[in-house]
């Protein structure tokens, strides 16, 4: 058939020329052959690209208007059989692909990218069994199921529900009972995983020497002992069973799982995103945005002129596999999460790619290089040669590249990363203990502070980085939070206002008031600090914690982890520090202390707030360097030295990384340690629960009076009203509490930080109706310094928004997702820092405190120094057995919060 008048569509004058005009006419006669049962064919217009299905008239318009693809020359969406080599295509066109999701999506899909570039040998017979398995009915007659579409629904029934191999083979059977005879069912575990392999959801696994020292990987393999250690390679075994080796790690390789981001034309769309959504230079609401991916565009723009390079993030952290806090078990996952993908996808769980399971029972620590060693030579691989790759939504191969672009993780796991000793001195410049004190227990003066160099630098880039690893703010966070709160309550264990604090004072010759005097008993007055509370204070605090009711989907319920009894906080986890630190625990506070201190508490939640805001500017960014430098500084003048350890040091760093890296929601371990928490739930086997997991996760992958004035009130009822042609409208029916009285009788206070409004006073009862687009969700806390019936209104920034700027025609809605950390939309105006000289170091509304001297005050003090175990860890209520009295109530482990950190 003549084709050539696909190539002369337009005239010397600019005019469709007679025989583009007939040649149209004649493809759309050829192809009325495939017109399926809605009267519709493909459209191969420049913009359709045989995507669309519509009718043939409109083809014809679409094909005389937009011109027809030069690369479309064998018409097999329209009839014309291929001539590609020993694919079987016939079978396959007498059934025209659908617009579907789900499996089907993805093996059309993969079906699709595979007949693109296919080669001998053993890939091209997978390609053939998987094409036919896609095909064939489960049993004759049979139109919802093929042999591949049952086996994958089949195997996550087994890893959402935890079978057992056993169970699952049971289940089989029970199925080809059941099922008309001549049915395809596998009839075990194994077998149904031989067909899944076709699709590339496996893994390798790689024997490791028990001391870390090597893999016995490549030159190693046929190795049986370390060649640096001289172990042997496998346990003791007298029998002439199957080798067992010490150690297996799980290799979950790359490039084949980068393959498929582009298999789906939707993702494959979505990872051109970064490029088509570029910044204005100000506001930041991406890693796209950063200056970190601006930089590295320029140092590579090879690599920049293709979009659908990918860009990585490296996340690692322990955890222990079986929720038990006595069982020291640690298994260290490494998780990639690609950043091409826009701000509502690129953190979900669902494009996080698993890509080592490094075993346990004990953690690797710098060792973790050796583990790494295969992603790494497979990084380097994927940047100087990268790897053919199909891209369904151009419809096009292309060779795809890659590159870490930085780390995530917690400070203990950045010391494993990096190189760099986390435990040093403390962060205000001064050891806590002479050098040549007596027993002096730390490192020699002379060792460096770098332990290694990282496996990291052998990527040819890494080196020219300006910014390589994270501080996590959600650490951070946490541990700030976690001094603030164990310091004014007095917690054991968590208090940096101890004796021994006190001495230090006396030592350095500062806050006389705060220093301790011996009685002639020989006991001590330990006057009670400005920060500190008393009981009395102590109970009103926990009253006020338990009086506290968060909208759904807010935060956890914190009244689980009050046991006021003992004065403990017990199980709370590092959003709960997120939410306390920003929002209850400086307006609790200010009822409580003087307003220096109320201040300063303010002004540290607002700084954490607009660090974590969804949307940042840049200029907002420089003055939140120099806001926290004035923070810690006034904190300083309250809090002993001991307060200052290197978590509440690393603050000072975060507005810079902010600058460097872009908003913290994709930098920080919210989302991975839920994908951890989700990694828990696949130990069906506590004898092997990295095996356990990497099967699991195969199966997986698979206006008012002339100005604007907010009310206040709360939600009486939805009314949803409905017209003709199915037209909707809804309604909210709100109680309004008086806003509008700020004079002697006022109904609602404000200040830099706080909204307080009387609740008993109400205001527009005749006028209870608006739109749900008019409405934000707030909730209300007991106002501490006012009292009833005064409460403080919080803002509520709904979860699953984003503030994009602009929105093409096709994307995807934003869906909420309640694993999300809370955060405010953008950074609200910056306040400026209080500066007050005249601090009051100590209270003198309470008696002071007579302890008794039980030891020398100038022991080695080992509570105070930073703890790698002890940093995130260990809950506040450790010892939970002996803290807790026997009228107190433990949360099961099924009621507790979802969101849990699993940092070991």
């Amino acid at each position: 058939m003549d084709k050539d008048w696909m190539k002369m569509v337009l005239t010397v004058d600019g005019r469709i020329s007679q025989s583009y005009f007939d040649g149209v006419s004649s493809f759309i006669q050829f192809a009325r052959a495939v017109i399926d049962g809605q009267g519709n064919i493909r459209c191969p217009c420049l913009k359709c690209v045989n995507f669309y299905q519509i009718c043939p008239e409109d083809v014809r318009i679409h094909l005389l208007q937009n011109g027809i693809m030069q690369s479309y020359t064998i018409w097999h969406e329209h009839g014309e059989p291929r001539v590609s080599d020993n694919i079987p295509h016939s079978e396959m066109r007498d059934k025209q692909y659908h617009d579907i999701g789900g499996i089907d999506a993805l093996v059309e899909d993969r079906i699709r990218a595979e007949s693109t570039n296919v080669t001998q040998g053993e890939e091209m017979r997978n390609f053939q069994k998987l094409l036919k398995d896609s095909q064939r009915e489960l049993y004759p007659g049979s139109k919802e199921y093929t042999l591949l579409k049952f086996v994958i629904e089949a195997f996550n029934m087994k890893v959402s529900n935890h079978w057992t191999n056993k169970s699952f083979n049971l289940f089989l059977k029970f199925q080809n009972r059941v099922l008309p005879k001549c049915n395809l069912v596998p009839n075990s575990t194994y077998e149904a995983r031989k067909i899944l392999s076709d699709l590339g959801l496996s893994y390798e696994l790689i024997d490791a020497c028990i001391n870390d020292c090597v893999l016995f990987w490549k030159e190693n393999a046929m190795l049986d002992r370390c060649p640096r250690c001289n172990v042997s390679r496998y346990k003791i075994n007298c029998g002439k069973g199957k080798k067992i080796p010490h150690k297996i790690l799980r290799y979950f390789p790359l490039t084949p799982r980068l393959k498929r981001l582009f298999m789906s034309r939707m993702i494959s769309e979505a990872m051109r995103w970064h490029m088509e959504n570029p910044s204005d230079g100000e506001e930041s609401r991406h890693p796209a945005h950063s200056d970190e991916w601006k930089d590295f565009d320029i140092k590579h723009p090879e690599f920049a002129l293709e979009p659908r390079n990918v860009r990585l993030g490296l996340a690692v952290d322990g955890f222990n596999p079986f929720g038990n806090m006595s069982n020291s078990y640690s298994m260290w996952p490494v998780i990639l999460v690609p950043y091409n993908l826009p701000p509502w996808l690129a953190m979900k769980d669902s494009f996080f790619m698993l890509t080592l399971l490094v075993p346990g029972d004990k953690q690797p620590g710098i060792d973790i290089d050796v583990y790494m060693r295969p992603m790494m030579d497979e990084f380097k691989e994927l940047w100087q040669t990268g790897a053919l790759t199909y891209d369904a939504f151009g419809r096009e191969s292309f060779q795809m590249h890659a590159t870490l672009l930085w780390t995530v993780h917690d400070w203990p796991a950045f010391g494993d990363i990096s190189g760099w000793r986390t435990k040093k001195t403390t962060q205000n410049g001064e050891r806590k203990q002479p050098t040549m004190y007596p027993t002096n227990k730390k490192r020699s003066r002379h060792e460096p502070n770098w332990t290694k160099r990282s496996i990291l630098y052998e990527l040819p880039y890494f080196k020219d980085k300006k910014f390589r690893h994270n501080i996590d703010v959600m650490h951070g966070e946490k541990n700030f939070c976690e001094n603030l709160v164990g310091t004014m309550l007095g917690i054991d264990g968590k208090n940096k206002d101890t004796d021994k604090a006190r001495k230090d004072l006396e030592d350095k010759g500062i806050r006389k008031e705060l220093w301790l005097t011996q009685q002639p008993n020989g006991s001590y007055v330990k006057p009670r600090a400005s920060f500190s509370l008393t009981i009395e204070e102590k109970e009103a605090f926990f009253k006020f914690l338990k009086s506290v009711k968060y909208p759904d989907g807010y935060a956890a319920n914190i009244s689980r982890s009050i046991h006021s009894t003992n004065g403990r906080l017990i199980g709370l986890k590092s959003h709960d520090y997120h939410i306390l630190i920003q929002q209850i625990l400086p307006i609790r506070m200010r009822g409580f202390v003087n307003k220096e201190i109320s201040t300063t508490l303010f002004e540290l939640g607002n700084f954490f707030q607009d660090l974590c805001s969804k949307t940042l500017r840049r200029s907002k960014l420089e003055k939140l360097e120099e806001r926290i430098v004035h923070i810690l500084c006034k904190l300083e003048k309250i809090f002993p030295p001991a307060f200052f350890d290197v978590m509440v040091h690393l603050a000072i760093h975060l507005p810079c990384e902010a600058l460097l890296g872009g908003p913290v929601q994709y930098r920080w371990m919210y989302p991975f340690e839920r994908f951890l928490g989700a990694l828990k739930k696949f130990v069906s086997n506590r004898a092997r629960p990295e095996g356990s997991i990497a099967e699991a996760y195969i199966v997986k992958e698979w206006d008012h009076e002339g100005k604007m004035h907010n009310f206040y009130g709360h939600l009486i009822n939805v009314w949803e009203f409905e017209y003709m042609c199915q037209n909707k409208v809804i309604l909210f029916q709100c109680e309004w509490y008086n806003t509008g009285n700020t004079g002697r009788n006022c109904t609602i206070r404000t200040d830099k930080y706080c909204t307080s409004i009387n609740v008993k006073s109400r205001w527009y009862q005749s006028d209870p109706f608006i739109l749900p687009s008019h409405a934000k969700q707030v909730f209300y806390l007991n106002d501490t310094k006012w009292g009833e019936p005064w409460q403080v209104v919080q803002l509520v920034q709904q979860r699953g928004v984003f503030d994009v700027a602009k929105v093409k025609d096709g994307e995807p809605s934003n869906h909420e997702d309640n694993s999300e950390a809370f955060q405010q939309e953008s950074i609200t105006s910056a306040l400026p820092i209080d500066i007050e000289d005249n601090i009051r170091y100590h209270r003198e509304d309470v008696e002071v405190e007579i302890i008794e001297r039980v030891g020398p005050f100038n022991e080695t003090r080992e509570d105070n120094t930073y703890d790698e175990d002890d940093e995130d860890h260990e809950i506040m209520g450790e010892n939970i057995n002996n803290e807790v009295g026997d009228d107190d109530e433990i949360p099961d482990a099924d009621d507790m919060d979802p969101d849990m950190d699993y940092d070991m």
